[in-house]
């Protein structure tokens, strides 16, 4: 089997937000439009799994999540051997 070089970090981007419009002053882009930033609460959640580490950023108005950034960095190859002969 051919071994593939894995680079990280990794990002994906899904843009919903429309391309010709800039936020408003102190606002941000949610699946509800653009909401005042102080009307969100933020929140940082990173998850570390066998073959990568996500980074997602969370937006919500009154507990309903209304915006998720996820930045993943995938862990090089070696790392994972290295793990899974420690097991």
């Amino acid at each position: 089997m051919e071994e593939i070089a894995m680079t990280a970090p990794v990002s994906v981007v899904v843009q919903t937000q429309p391309m010709d419009a800039a936020a408003p002053e102190g606002h941000i882009w949610t699946n509800k439009g653009y909401l005042p930033i102080a009307s969100v609460t933020k929140e940082q959640v990173v998850k570390d799994e066998p073959e990568v580490v996500s980074t997602a950023t969370e937006y919500r108005l009154d507990g309903e999540l209304v915006r998720r950034d996820v930045n993943l960095a995938l862990k090089p190859k070696q790392i994972l051997n290295l793990e899974a002969q420690e097991l």
